[in-house]
């Protein structure tokens, strides 16, 4: 009986010790971002950049992996629907107050682009779109403030960002002839849109993003 007490104690443990390393909650710390990598191969497929801030759950633990000619930590990750491998020193818990993202809006993965949406307690949002392959377009960062009024999320774009692009909310939401690419939002002006805080996939740039929260 004693020792059979004493094996489920060490199935318990075993168990929390497991549990303990997989789907914690962390955050960006890096300022710059941090690159999130599909494998830690000699040949990595590209992804793309997790913003400073940005809640990412822990799918597995760190572990030191040799990876572009040095031994670094790495942290298997999930984001939306993307799993990967970053930086171990980028990310850190528990997740300070105004960093926790309330809820986001990830795009899947395509050969065109990767769009997300981070919306944190704070009432600040960070939007990256990543058009992938295409170096002219680029990676766009930009920011703003954000609110929620009668079922309805409105979000302002910062007129001034600080990567000294402009942002005109059109260029994200609507199409060239001026056709919205989701008739569930509304563009109130070149800095503002809204759309009901219930919706669960919010179309950019002709990109579905679901809803995470």
């Amino acid at each position: 009986m004693h020792v059979k007490r004493i094996l489920f104690i060490l199935v318990i443990l075993a168990l929390y010790n497991l549990c303990a390393c997989k789907n914690d909650k962390v955050f960006v710390i890096n300022k710059e971002g941090t690159i999130l990598q599909k494998s830690l191969t000699e040949n990595p497929q590209r992804m793309f950049k997790l913003l400073s801030n940005t809640n990412v759950i822990v799918i597995e633990k760190s572990k030191k992996i040799f990876f572009q000619k040095k031994y670094d930590n790495w942290t298997k990750i999930k984001f939306g629907d993307f799993e990967g491998w970053i930086l171990s020193e980028d990310i850190s818990a528990p997740i300070p107050e105004n960093n926790i993202c309330e809820f986001s809006y990830v795009s899947g993965a395509n050969d065109f682009l990767i769009v997300y949406i981070n919306f944190f307690k704070n009432k600040r949002f960070d939007f990256y779109i990543d058009f992938i392959e295409d170096y002219k377009s680029g990676v766009y960062i930009v920011s703003g403030s954000w609110n929620s009024n009668d079922n309805q999320i409105t979000m302002i774009f910062d007129q001034n960002q600080p990567n000294g692009n402009k942002c005109i909310t059109r260029d994200f939401f609507m199409k060239d002839n001026e056709t919205p690419w989701d008739t569930n939002v509304t563009i109130v002006d070149d800095y503002t849109v809204r759309f009901n805080k219930d919706l669960d996939e919010l179309i950019v740039y002709g990109n579905p993003c679901n809803k995470y929260e």
